[in-house]
């Protein structure tokens, strides 16, 4: 009986640290639509220690870092989010980005044509297009 409350218990505070972070990430990527990046990169940041390493927090956090001019930041956070979702296309997007900025051509080259292996929409090809005209 005592067990089965603590699962109880267990599992009500997942789910409540899961609902937190997904509210936290929302407010972040709504921050970042609104056009200020350096407050959700703020906001990130003060959410990091408890939340980092949960796929959905790391890509909110590595797009806010992005956006905010902080690409190193960024691809610790888009790395993690890889590292559970290999396949999130977008994470992988705004990695390649990241490493653009970074001066890093390589691994920008080598994230892009993994994207574009993926087969992303047009607008998205044309976008990793650019950057590779620009690598050259």
């Amino acid at each position: 009986m005592f067990r089965g409350f603590i699962g109880v218990v267990l599992y009500g505070v997942v789910c409540l640290t899961t609902a937190h972070a997904d509210g936290i990430s929302d407010d972040i990527q709504a921050q970042i639509r609104a056009g200020q990046a350096q407050a959700a990169w703020n906001l990130a940041q003060q959410h990091l220690p408890e939340h980092a390493g949960e796929p959905e927090f790391d890509f909110a956090a590595g797009l806010a870092a992005l956006e905010a001019g902080q690409p190193q930041h960024a691809v610790m956070a888009l790395e993690r989010v890889l590292i559970v979702q290999p396949s999130h296309h977008r994470a992988r997007l705004e990695l390649a980005r990241a490493y653009f900025l970074l001066g890093d051509y390589t691994a920008s080259r080598r994230e892009f044509r993994a994207v574009e292996a993926a087969g992303p929409p047009p607008n998205v090809r044309r976008r990793i297009d650019n950057f590779l005209g620009e690598i050259q």
